[in-house]
């Protein structure tokens, strides 16, 4: 218990879940091949990886799913 409340960690959610379609409608506009298009892919799958690896943590789950570079789940 940290004494945050439930009401946070909604916000959070909410929050981590808009930046994400933010950024994923950001990298939609690039050529998908350019150098940048890719880096941000890979900071985005990253992040996607680190988000559900801290709400799985929430639920006492140890598990942070790690993406390919296609965005299909590594396994």
């Amino acid at each position: 218990e940290i004494g945050l409340s439930h009401v946070y960690f909604k916000t959070h959610v909410i929050a981590d879940k808009h930046h994400s379609t933010e950024a994923l409608t950001l990298v939609n506009r690039l050529d998908p091949q350019s150098k940048r298009a890719l880096y941000l892919r890979d900071l985005l799958l990253e992040g996607l990886s680190l988000w559900y690896g801290m709400l799985n943590s929430w639920v006492g789950v140890n598990y942070i799913p790690l993406f390919n570079g296609d965005g299909s789940l590594l396994q």
